[in-house]
């Protein structure tokens, strides 16, 4: 292991390194920028899913309770998907807001 006093030092040093490696880059490459709009499909998919398996797993529950077998899991999965719907659309809210920002940008 290295002497104490020589790990801020090496730490400087690699610190300087990424910022001037990240300098000579420049450019936002094309591959991470399709990646960042992949993530925020998966992210819209994902919402949606989950609030319609919250909302069965709460009408299950609710039907389990009161022996009314597929009446809230049928109101429920609807609430869960509207839920799911509308998180979702603020994703997209928020996608687009942060397109707007970098096309101003540039």
């Amino acid at each position: 292991m290295s002497e104490p006093s020589n790990e801020p030092n090496s730490i400087k040093s690699l610190s300087r390194k990424i910022a001037e490696a990240r300098k000579s880059s420049g450019q936002k490459s094309e591959i991470s920028e399709h990646h960042k709009n992949a993530n925020y499909a998966w992210r819209m998919v994902l919402e949606l899913v989950t609030g319609m398996l919250i909302g069965f797993g709460i009408g299950y529950l609710l039907d389990s309770s009161f022996d009314t077998q597929p009446l809230f899991i049928i109101t429920m999965s609807l609430f869960g998907f509207a839920a799911g719907i509308k998180t979702m659309m603020k994703t997209a809210d928020e996608f687009s807001d942060k397109k707007k920002s970098v096309e101003l940008k540039e």
